[in-house]
């Protein structure tokens, strides 16, 4: 195996090494359930797809030590369970190993590690075709759908009027490529709220991906240029904060831009506040600035989106949105079996919906059962491609689920 960073990562490479991941893998299987739900639910999406060991964590870990010692080389059979992964971490989650120091190697690393080894099937010519292809449409058009860059943001101003959007505003939104271009109705319902609670925001006429889909499918070379850009675009607008209501724009602004994850290495730094949406208006709810007037009369359940659960670790984000749709008048909260650091994956992460979209859809209609299981009618998230595909799960599965956004509930009830 080569050298999978760039000259780069060499301080997660010496972590890895450090920790001999993914030596430390004892291949006890733990990492395929949930142990301690009364059913032993399983966690794993990419496994229970194939029920075959190589898509399972241990089985992964396994194939990556037979590349780094060069017992195996690459191919199509090997790279498959890498990328047919949703990087939810929730085997990692479930991981107990325990170095003497006290820390849980495993639980650390193994993202960073997947992370690598399919930046290094990319290196050696291996991955699918189309995430090459967004990845290229990410440097061209700024986007992963190849969409006209103009038509950003362009959209948003012309529904509210230039008058919504403030010359110096306190927050910059940063509506992420799904919520500019497909999952409009979120932007919309986040620029709304703004607005009727009086806050001093703007959108960035010429903001670009933060990076995220190139970063968690091993074409990373990209980042940096993108993160510099939208650097310079926030100063401009002389804002200290960004808003962001997509947990994979939130990840990559508030965890992998940070100096000692990827930003030191990349080259780039920041000194703005992050908030997801939720952050800021569960805030507002407490300081008694957000209030609602109307009611929503329904039974409501909440799916943790990955990158704002349990990929942030101890900065997990799982109260946030709790709290607000416990607010909302008439709404009546039911919580999933699976949930908060162990919530079943939606199913679209890790460049899956759109290299392995059968695998994206079994593993949303897994979501929706949960859910439907509960007697909710509504299923809220607070992530676009959360909700994307769990619309596209709950409509091929012919339900009558309601697949919503907390930002359209709330500023439904406002």
């Amino acid at each position: 195996m080569s050298n999978v960073y760039p000259k780069s990562f060499k301080h997660i490479e010496d972590r890895l090494k450090a920790y001999k991941i993914p030596q430390q893998c004892i291949h006890c299987g733990t990492c395929r359930t949930y142990y301690q739900s009364k059913f032993w639910n399983p966690v794993c999406p990419s496994g229970q797809w194939k029920l075959f060991d190589p898509y399972y964590l241990s089985g992964k870990m396994q194939l990556a030590m037979g590349l780094i010692k060069g017992r195996i080389k690459w191919s199509k059979e090997i790279a498959n369970p890498f990328f047919e992964c949703t990087l939810c971490g929730n085997c990692s989650e479930q991981c107990h190993v325990v170095e003497t120091d006290g820390r849980r190697p495993i639980y650390e690393l193994a993202l960073p590690l997947l992370e690598a080894v399919r930046a290094d099937a990319v290196a050696n010519g291996f991955g699918p075709d189309v995430q090459r292809k967004y990845c290229e449409a990410i440097v061209e058009k700024h986007n992963p759908y190849n969409e006209p860059h103009e038509k950003r943001t362009a959209w948003l101003k012309e529904a509210l009027g230039e008058d919504a959007f403030s010359k110096s505003p306190d927050y910059v939104l940063f509506l992420g490529c799904t919520s500019s271009y497909r999952q409009k109705n979120i932007a919309l319902a986040t620029a709304k709220i703004f607005q009727k609670l009086g806050l001093k925001f703007t959108v960035m006429d010429d903001e670009y991906c933060c990076g995220s889909p190139i970063l968690r499918t091993g074409r990373w070379e990209p980042v940096a240029d993108l993160a510099k850009h939208n650097f310079e675009e926030v100063r401009k607008t002389g804002a200290k904060t960004v808003v962001t209501s997509c947990p994979g724009c939130f990840k990559v602004w508030a965890h992998d831009y940070a100096k000692e994850n990827y930003g030191d290495v990349l080259g780039i730094e920041h000194d703005f506040k992050v908030l997801h949406t939720t952050e800021l208006l569960s805030a507002l709810l407490k300081e008694g600035k957000l209030k609602f007037g109307k009611p929503i009369n329904a039974k409501v359940t909440f799916h943790d989106p990955c990158h704002m659960g349990r990929n942030l670790g101890e900065k997990a984000l799982y109260d946030p949105p709790r709290e607000i749709l416990k607010a909302i008048p008439g709404v009546e909260f039911v919580e999933m079996e699976r949930v908060k650091n162990v919530a079943w994956c939606c199913g679209s992460g890790g460049g899956v919906k759109a290299a392995f979209p059968e695998f994206a859809i079994w593993t949303g209609k897994e979501r929706v059962n949960e859910a439907l299981s509960t007697g909710a009618s509504v299923l809220a998230s607070t992530c676009p491609f959360c909700q994307r595909n769990l619309d596209d799960s709950a409509k091929a599965m012919a339900t009558n689920m309601d697949v919503t956004d907390v930002v359209e509930m709330v500023e439904k009830a406002l």
